[in-house]
């Protein structure tokens, strides 16, 4: 299904000239810009001493829901209960492979973040 937003307002329609928003969580505006969004989770592992705090580097492969025409800008959060920060990501215009987290405790358990990439589909 897409849907155009006008006022606010969500409309199913297809080929309009207002924004076209996917289900699967992306938004694509007339001008070109393109807006993904997702999670990632990553599983539980005992992380490395650096200081007096603990990280690890994560690989994953998610790909974003659209294609962007060039590398976009991407932030990565965590959930609002989850413990642990984003140090560093590794992306390219299609996905993210690489993501850094240094948090306080050397057991981790599982962790849910939020990314939202936004660049150009056009």
């Amino acid at each position: 299904m897409i849907s155009k937003i006008i006022n606010g307002q969500e409309e199913s329609v297809s080929g309009s000239d207002g924004y076209e928003k996917s289900q699967n969580g992306s938004v694509k505006m007339p001008d070109g810009t393109l807006i993904c969004w997702g999670e990632i989770t990553l599983p539980g592992v005992t992380y490395s001493a650096w200081g007096g705090m603990y990280s690890y580097q994560f690989d994953v492969d998610v790909s974003f829901k659209e294609s962007f025409v060039t590398t976009p800008a991407v932030t990565v959060t965590n959930r609002a209960n989850a413990s642990g920060v984003v140090i560093n990501m590794i992306h390219d215009q299609s996905k993210i492979t690489s993501i850094g987290i240094m948090r306080q405790n050397a057991t981790g358990y599982s962790l849910t973040l939020n990314y939202i990439a936004v660049g150009r589909w056009k």
